[in-house]
């Protein structure tokens, strides 16, 4: 049976590794989806925090020394958690 949740949970989660990784898309438009998901009950909020270890562990830490020394991902994903969590 196709799980609405998870899908909508490997969305989210893609579109803020995305941004993240690249900074190409508008953090406002992520946080208004990821917002919008969460009022509507597709993500839960333990999922949303999920997420966000997921991302930080696999999109960012891995990033922030040598050989890649990319801290810009850390900004963004610093953005995207703190409006998210408020």
């Amino acid at each position: 049976m196709f799980d609405v949740s998870e899908w909508y949970r490997r969305q989210l989660k893609g579109r803020i590794a995305g941004h993240v990784a690249s900074g190409l898309d508008k953090p406002g438009a992520i946080i208004k989806s990821a917002r919008t998901i969460l009022a509507r009950g597709d993500v839960s909020p333990e999922a949303l925090a999920r997420i966000l270890r997921e991302v930080q562990i696999e999109s960012v830490e891995p990033f922030l020394g040598p050989p890649w020394s990319q801290p810009g991902r850390m900004e963004r994903f610093r953005l995207l958690k703190s409006s998210l969590s408020a």
